[in-house]
């Protein structure tokens, strides 16, 4: 079989463009807005919402936040990275309303969403760290209570989970994500490759949600160090939890907490503008972290897994098509296809030999006659 060193750089010419490094030592200026004298002193868990152009969505996001009832303090830290509409002065206006918890961090130019998670997490100081975007919502009050309690029950845990739904344009609410996927009917089967690289087979899983995990510190200060994250790929929350599956034991609360938006934030315009960056960087970081634990069956799987997802990019540009194809007969040349059998050439024939109105008119052939 192919070596890890050969099968990362085809996976990187994949990816095509350049992934641009994170120094780790810099500590990114900004301004803070809060009450010391209000805010609480030593707060168990820091939240952290990352802002921009969310101001449709935003008092939902932070109200879900606030209104947690806890047995311990939590502060909110909130990253407003120099939205055009009214997203600051809500963040402000709010802060306002609940200075023992809000912490509003903004700055004059805009700096994108890696650096202002990262100058967030350098200033939080809570023991445990939970997410949620200024365009996602939390649906549990007790969503904080319920995770911290499984840390503190289960010291080895790196990361907790909880379920949860998500909501369409046209606000119509899915069945919660995990259960409805059969995810937690075979929970007991998965080892820490299927967290770290997100495969979970004989389940219809497709996504975890940033609104619903709970990861440690230890987890948030490695991820300031750790190369992967340092690299800048694309969706750097799929890499935190992968670290995290990495370092510790992975916890579930199966009820349903938090809502993820669709059809709002960067993961959405991703798959619109058929930009297969996204599930080059999730292969690459699984592959990195996971090299050494897979045998030959769960290779199999893996592999597969990709390729199901970077052939659905059917609306992607000609050259990246181009290049999908390069890594096909790359993977062919070296077995790689001996391994996934015929779904993966059906696959391949499906979404990039035949053109789309090919299978268009296939399927309602099917559909009529069948």
């Amino acid at each position: 079989m192919i070596d890890k060193e050969t099968f990362i750089n085809q996976i990187l010419k994949l990816r095509a463009t350049p992934i641009r490094r994170i120094s780790p030592g810099v500590r990114f200026p900004c301004r803070e807005l809060s009450d010391p004298d209000q805010l609480c002193p030593k707060p168990l868990v820091s939240v952290v919402m990352t802002v921009y152009n969310h101001a449709k969505y935003l008092p939902q996001a932070i109200l879900g936040v606030v209104t947690q009832k806890c047995d311990f303090e939590f502060e909110l830290l909130i990253g407003e990275d120099c939205s055009t509409d009214e997203s600051r002065k809500i963040c402000f206006e709010f802060q306002k309303q609940y200075p023992q918890i809000i912490r509003v961090f903004y700055s004059d130019i805009n700096v994108g969403g890696k650096i202002n998670s990262r100058r967030m997490k350098q200033r939080m100081r809570g023991n445990y760290v939970a997410s949620c975007e200024g365009d996602d919502f939390w649906v549990d009050p007790c969503k904080l209570q319920k995770q911290v309690t499984l840390f503190r029950d289960n010291p080895r845990y790196a990361i907790v989970y909880t379920d949860f739904v998500t909501l369409d344009p046209q606000q119509k609410f899915s069945q919660p994500v995990l259960k409805s996927s059969g995810f937690f009917d075979h929970i007991d089967t998965f080892t820490k490759r299927n967290y770290i690289t997100e495969d979970f087979p004989n389940t219809q899983f497709s996504f975890f949600a940033t609104a619903s995990i709970m990861i440690t510190r230890r987890v948030s200060e490695a991820a300031r160090l750790d190369d992967l994250m340092l690299q800048g790929l694309m969706l750097g929350d799929y890499q935190l939890r992968s670290l995290a599956a990495s370092m510790g034991e992975v916890g579930f609360v199966r009820d349903c907490c938090a809502c993820y938006r669709q059809g709002v934030g960067i993961l959405s315009k991703v798959y619109t503008q058929g930009d297969i960056t996204l599930s080059c960087d999730c292969f690459y970081a699984g592959t990195v972290r996971s090299w050494d634990l897979r045998n030959i069956e769960e290779q199999k799987h893996y592999m597969g897994r990709f390729i199901k997802n970077v052939t659905g990019y059917y609306n992607a540009p000609f050259r990246a098509k181009v290049r999908i194809l390069k890594f096909y007969l790359f993977m062919f040349k070296h077995g790689v296809f001996n391994r996934l059998g015929s779904a993966g050439v059906k696959l391949l024939f499906n979404f990039h030999v035949f053109p789309q109105w090919v299978l268009k008119m296939r399927r309602s052939f099917v559909g009529r006659y069948k």
